[in-house]
């Protein structure tokens, strides 16, 4: 059994033009559940490490816009000493021996290219799970998915992910059976999951590096829309680089949709109400 750890930045809702957040992006770290342990005690010492007092508190977490903007426990602190944490925290990549995922989308892109784009989660969700079921048929495994609570998507997220187990993906020039992750997806409140923690953090560098232009997001995939639905046509392939904290990118997208690696190896997933090829985007 692995264990999908999921988390997003950059939802704008339906504001595709938004400056600061031009990419809606999920990332995912897959672990084994031999590594969890190891994972959950490599967070919770490098809150005492770096945070001693702090970290006893109540609510007390590593969340990375928190580290990056010194706010909260973190507030006061030099550059250096920042960004020290956060390579001590992605350090965890690599304990866990995870599988890392990024799945995007750019906003402005979509709403370019469809008259009626779906909201730019659901795109990038319905990326996530189709990487995450071909990244289980691969490993010949089982997964299930925890995700921070996010009270905005949560119940679509839910059903989708029921309707796509049942019935499997609804668009896409090829929709794919979901029969490898398990049960539901599982919320939980990131203050009290380590590995929650570890994917905010590495969530909130892959977006960063990809806002300041420091990693490249291709947009222009050879896919032609055969209808203005919103729907995308194609579904990209996990690429995966494993060991180092430093994400990269990988070539291929389609219809406003990035595929990008990050850290070591994986997937990700998600999306909103069932829909046929005749449904109009879902509104939010």
């Amino acid at each position: 059994m692995r264990f999908a750890y999921m988390d997003e930045s950059g939802n704008t809702g339906r504001k595709y033009d938004e400056p600061s957040q031009p990419i809606h992006l999920i990332l995912t770290l897959v672990i084994d559940e031999s590594r969890i342990a190891a994972t959950h005690d490599h967070i919770r010492e490098a809150a005492r490490r770096h945070c001693p007092a702090a970290c006893h508190r109540p609510g007390f977490e590593f969340h990375g816009q928190d580290l990056f903007a010194a706010r909260g426990p973190f507030e006061g602190m030099n550059p250096s000493r920042r960004i020290e944490i956060f390579d001590d925290v992605l350090r965890g990549i690599e304990i866990a021996e995870a599988d890392v995922i990024v799945r995007g989308v750019e906003k402005a892109g979509l709403e370019r290219r469809y008259v009626t784009p779906y909201h730019p989660h659901d795109v990038a969700l319905m990326f996530s799970i189709e990487s995450i079921e071909r990244m289980a048929r691969d490993r010949d495994c089982r997964i299930l998915l925890v995700a921070d609570e996010a009270r905005e998507v949560e119940d679509a997220a839910l059903r989708d992910l029921a309707n796509y187990q049942e019935l499997g993906t609804s668009w896409g020039w090829n929709p794919e059976r979901i029969d490898r992750i398990v049960d539901t997806i599982h919320f939980v409140p990131s203050h009290s999951n380590g590995a929650i923690q570890l994917t905010d953090c590495a969530t909130y560098i892959a977006s960063r590096l990809r806002r300041s232009g420091l990693v490249s997001s291709p947009m222009d995939g050879p896919e032609k829309p055969s209808n203005n639905s919103g729907r995308p046509e194609s579904s990209p392939t996990s690429t995966r680089t494993k060991s180092g904290i430093r994400p990269t990118d990988n070539k291929g997208s389609r219809h406003g949709g990035t595929q990008t690696t990050v850290p070591t190896k994986g997937p990700k997933p998600w999306s909103s109400p069932v829909r046929t090829h005749s449904q109009p985007a879902h509104k939010r």
